[in-house]
């Protein structure tokens, strides 16, 4: 029979190891809640039976399992090599592997002072892993749960300004469209998402998708394409601004979990420790930063173990604040920097240009102004030839003399005439190559409508399900405009993938489109010629097992050789593997990518 008997004060008190079991205690009963309210769920149906974690959380959890582990087993070893007991070997293990250095609490001889140099190397190690997985899971349940509920709200706001035009209203609606435009002329179509959102927050965006295939012949070309930017726009609007929304709430966030855990566990240090609310407020903070100035530290049996716990919160919550501050508070300063050096200290040529090209006024002023001085000294006005940059073009490779990479304005792609099949068909190359490069940078590449536009007609052009009177889909196909809306669920922007991924995908399947037609009318050509010659010589008498006869003969020797020139002007396909010509070795090819066989 036990007899609870509570210390009495001041010469007595509760142990650490006392308040460490209350902490678990604690902790446990969180944790059944948690289990209470998941199985609670789940009977409610908003939960699954089963659940599957993906490779984040299972390497949160096996992360977070070593470090303990390692905490642990630091604190059983330090209990024996300093003779304390294990409460306060658990202490200085936190302290050490934190990197707080109270030094309350230290190293007595040489073999724990030695041991100190693998435990606090390894341990930093496994907790920066730990704190990185930590942010990792959590922007993904950020993402999930609030990013794309928010993105997916914004989008169908949109949807609900979005009108579709009626046939009959069309001409009235155009009519009205062109006095607009003919005011506004003076001043630049180019938008900002910002200034964008604000234009369609007080008008709605004209929904002309389905009505495309029913008046795009009675339409201007470029009459569509605007309509079809404007929703483009609003979709990039949404896109931006979403992108803003992600990182700001990500760091208010990080900011309200600072705050909570700064102000709080001041609160409970106040509390045990028997010190000032500021002084207790100044010691978190010196501990969040990890800067352990050590006048202040924790001394009372319940003070440490309530600290060892808060530490291991509130040091990780510091280090995903940081790392959120990087992508917009560091971000904003560095842009800062740089354009306070590019004008002062270290300044760039190039820093001059840009800030003329965004003002067409002043760069207007300044050609006139320069103008009028080659007309004063006696030189000609206009543009500028240089024979040299021609020659220089044609040794340069072929990508860079794309189609694709001529900037076009809109009324340039409708005006542009419509190309045959061949040509498409070497613009396709061309562009596979084009959006491979786009994807080897590693940046997040984002194309204009005009691009979009290019991309679209060399996706189209293959597609044989309906095909127009030139070859090419009916409609708005046929002059580069999508057939989806860019604010639907369809959109390429909706997608998971990048843009570049998206786009290379799509120009896969053309290509291969294009080669399976070009197959079958190959073999049907073959099928009539055959079929011509073989009925000529029904015609003129012929006996059919001489016919017969001619199925077996082989093609002649001369027929089989290819050419000499033909073997000149071919590349050869064999390589040396520790030549010059090696694959390997070529420079076009990704670091990543070169991998070599554990045999070779």
């Amino acid at each position: 029979m036990y007899v609870y008997d509570p210390p009495i004060s001041p010469d007595q008190t509760f142990s650490q190891g006392y308040w460490s079991a209350v902490v678990a205690a604690i902790l446990y009963f969180i944790l059944a809640t948690i289990l209470m309210i998941n199985m609670l769920g789940y009977f409610l149906g908003h939960y699954p039976q089963h659940f599957s974690l993906t490779d984040d959380q299972r390497t949160l959890i096996l992360q977070t399992t070593v470090f303990f582990i390692w905490l642990t087993v630091g604190a059983a070893v330090f209990q024996e090599v300093m003779s304390i007991t294990f409460a306060e070997a658990l202490y200085f293990s936190d302290v050490t592997i934190l990197t707080l250095g109270f030094g309350d609490v230290i190293a007595p001889n040489d073999l724990s002072k030695g041991l100190i140099f693998p435990y606090a190397v390894m341990g930093i190690i496994i907790l920066g892993l730990v704190v990185g997985s930590i942010r990792q899971f959590a922007m993904e349940v950020n993402y999930d749960n609030v990013i794309k509920a928010h993105f997916q709200r914004k989008r169908q706001r949109t949807l609900q300004r979005s009108i579709t035009i009626p046939r009959d209203d069309e001409r009235d609606l155009e009519n009205i469209l062109r006095r607009q435009r003919i005011k506004r002329r003076g001043r630049s179509r180019s938008m900002s998402g910002r200034r964008y959102g604000e234009k369609h927050r007080k008008q709605p965006i004209r929904s002309t998708i389905h009505a495309v295939g029913r008046v795009a012949a009675n339409r201007p070309k470029l009459l569509v394409m605007r309509d079809e930017k404007d929703r483009f726009d609003a979709m990039r609007a949404i896109q931006s601004e979403t992108m803003r929304f992600q990182r700001w709430n990500a760091l208010i966030l990080s900011l309200i979990a600072f705050g909570i855990v700064w102000t709080c566990g001041a609160a409970v240090f106040w509390r045990l420790e028997s010190i000032r609310y500021f002084d207790a407020l100044y010691f978190g903070f010196c501990s969040l930063l990890t800067i352990g100035y050590g006048d202040i530290t924790p001394k009372s049996n319940a003070g440490r173990p309530f600290f060892i716990v808060w530490s291991l919160i509130a040091v990780p919550t510091m280090t995903m604040l940081i790392s959120e501050m990087s992508d917009t508070v560091v971000a904003h300063f560095k842009h800062a920097t740089g354009c306070f050096g590019d004008w002062t200290i270290l300044p760039r040529l190039s820093a001059s240009k840009e800030f003329i090209s965004k003002h067409p006024r002043l760069r207007d002023f300044l050609q006139r102004r320069e103008e009028e001085r080659r007309i004063a000294r006696g030189f000609q006005v206009g543009p500028e030839v240089d024979d040299g940059d021609s020659e220089e073009g044609n040794h340069t490779s072929t990508s860079n003399n794309l189609h694709l990479h001529r900037r076009q304005t809109l009324e340039q792609l409708a005006q542009e005439p419509a190309p045959t099949e061949q040509q498409l068909a070497r613009q396709l190359a061309f562009a596979i190559r084009r959006t491979a490069d786009d994807m080897r940078t590693g940046e997040a590449k984002r194309y204009s409508y005009e691009e979009w536009v290019e991309f679209m007609r060399l996706i189209r052009f293959t597609n044989t399900t309906a095909p127009g009177p030139d070859g090419l889909a009916h409609d708005e196909d046929e002059y580069g405009v999508v057939n989806w809306d860019w604010i639907g669920e369809n959109s390429p922007m909706v997608a998971e993938q990048t843009e570049p991924e998206w786009v290379l995908d799509r120009l896969c399947e053309s290509l291969m489109r294009y080669l399976d037609k070009n197959v079958s009318s190959r073999d049907e050509q073959n099928n009539e010629e055959e079929e011509a010659v073989l009925k000529k010589e029904r015609d003129i008498g012929l006996q059919e097992d001489e016919g017969v006869q001619t199925q077996g003969v082989e093609p002649s020797a001369a027929e089989e050789q290819p050419d000499d020139d033909d073997m000149k002007n071919t590349t050869p396909v064999t390589a040396d593997w520790a030549g010059d010509n090696r694959p390997l070795s070529s420079s076009a090819v990704d670091s990543k990518a070169s991998i070599a066989h554990p045999n070779s």
